[in-house]
């Protein structure tokens, strides 16, 4: 039985590390760059998963391979991607994310339009199968 069950947005963020965000326009060099998967609903399977939850990501994605990369990783996480729709002749959606040594970020997302926002095709019948037993409590820090 899923435990959890993640809707929304996955993207491909492209991190770039600075030492400060940019204040104006130019040149400016990054220490490290990752290209890892992104998105709240996305990020927060891969993070259930990662601690050993059954999740699964219910989103959209483009059929190239950016959208590939995306499914891939979410999979490899133990994420059940299998009610991803893909969308034909579509691009996933891409962020460039700038983090600077204090961990302040600057994000530029692309997002797709091609990623039709019609809810319809979500197999809702699917959320009477999640484990209704588990509580979750919000802890405060």
């Amino acid at each position: 039985m899923t435990a959890i069950i993640c809707v929304g947005i996955a993207v491909m963020d492209q991190i770039f590390t600075l030492d400060s965000l940019p204040k104006e326009g130019g040149k400016y060099f990054a220490h490290n760059y990752l290209e890892v998967g992104g998105g709240p609903a996305a990020t927060a399977a891969a993070t259930i998963a990662k601690l050993g939850g059954q999740v699964e990501f219910w989103g959209r994605v483009g059929d190239g391979k950016i959208g590939d990369r995306i499914i891939d990783e979410l999979n490899s996480y133990g994420v059940n991607t299998e009610y991803v729709k893909r969308i034909p002749r579509a691009q996933s959606s891409i962020s460039a994310v700038l983090v600077d040594k204090h961990g302040e970020r600057l994000i530029i997302n692309r997002p797709t339009p091609g990623l039709d926002p019609d809810p319809s095709w979500l197999p809702t019948a699917n959320l009477r199968r999640c484990d209704r037993s588990s509580t979750f409590r919000r802890s405060a820090f």
